[in-house]
């Protein structure tokens, strides 16, 4: 199936080390028995303004110092049509994550969305009832059923997600 292209910037959370090693794992094994392009494991909290410049980044900055990394609860595995929802691990709305999105979404004054679905894909594209219940036997769960939540990543979306772009990154409490 043929990704729709898309257009714009967002706000992605990004992991700690361990977190990251364990996701890129686990989007290994699945798409080995799939078809979809490989991409950085992420959750998207919400959209970001238009044209990010070094405005967007110093209050992105001033925002990211107040905040504390967080462990994010991983609920179970869902699937959508949609192709970039195709197959995703579920996250908590945890009070710690709708907070950090409210508060960043008041920064810079968007509207989010209030249908939001909390999840971290593994895969992009469209599988059949069979190929998800074949890649949910598949995924491996860390001990914590968590994912370690350590920094906002400012993100290009352009085109396919191989040329998606990370344009700006900032951690926690640094």
């Amino acid at each position: 199936m043929e990704l729709p292209n898309v257009k714009g910037h967002v706000f992605w959370l990004l992991f700690s080390d361990k977190s990251n090693r364990w996701l890129n794992e686990n989007m290994k094994r699945v798409r080995k028995q799939v078809k979809s392009p490989s991409f950085i494991p992420h959750l998207t909290l919400l959209p970001a303004p238009e044209m990010p410049d070094e405005r967007v980044f110093g209050k992105l900055d001033q925002f990211t110092l107040q905040q504390l990394p967080f462990q994010l609860p991983l609920t179970g595995i869902g699937h959508d049509d949609f192709p970039y929802q195709a197959f995703y691990l579920e996250a908590s709305r945890s009070i710690p994550l709708l907070k950090l999105r409210k508060d960043l979404a008041e920064l810079f004054g968007l509207e989010p969305n209030e249908n939001y679905r909390p999840h971290v894909s593994l895969l992009y594209g469209s599988y059949s009832e069979n190929e998800i219940e074949m890649l949910k036997a598949l995924v491996a769960w860390p001990e914590s059923r968590a994912v370690d939540i350590t920094e906002i990543a400012l993100v290009r979306l352009e085109g396919r997600p191989e040329e998606w772009e990370v344009i700006y990154q900032s951690k926690f409490g640094v």
